[in-house]
């Protein structure tokens, strides 16, 4: 019966001393690892915020070149509309003269 009394307590020192090793196995793993996984999740969170900058940045790029381009075209516009009316002012000045020529 003693014997039993001895093997039960040597059991429970034997949990006892494994409960305690895997603790300090967890602890040391947890200090060790958790600012390498939390550095890790946090380079992977800038990673896609940077993804996300790159975006913008690209279509403020785009719609900047479209403006541009769209600013040229009207200059454009713009350059051949003051032709035209140049060009109408001549004709209407000519016909004026035209007429008064006719009246005399």
């Amino acid at each position: 019966m003693e014997s039993l009394k001895v093997f039960a307590e040597a059991m429970f020192y034997l949990v006892i001393i494994v409960a305690f090793i895997s603790l300090a196995y967890t602890l040391v793993w947890t200090a060790l690892f958790y600012p390498i996984t939390r550095k890790r999740k946090h380079e992977e969170a800038v990673a896609i915020a940077n993804r996300e900058y790159n975006k913008v940045q690209v279509e403020h790029a785009t719609i900047i070149k479209a403006k541009e381009e769209t600013n040229e075209e009207l200059k454009k516009l713009l350059y051949v509309i003051h032709n035209k009316e140049k060009q109408l002012e001549i004709l209407n000045k000519e016909i004026a003269d035209k007429q008064k020529e006719k009246k005399k």
